[in-house]
């Protein structure tokens, strides 16, 4: 992918994929367009 392309990262449940957040932020071609999660609490923490 060329450097300039940002890929758009959407992340399904925030157990143990929320250590994946951190990672994909800092990733020069990601960006973190959606997560989801069921538990609203979790969602915001």
């Amino acid at each position: 992918m060329p450097p300039s392309k940002l890929m758009n990262v959407a992340l399904v449940g925030l157990g143990f994929g929320a250590e994946f957040i951190p990672i994909c932020q800092k990733h020069p071609q990601a960006n973190v367009y959606a997560i989801c999660q069921r538990n609203e609490e979790k969602l915001n923490a």
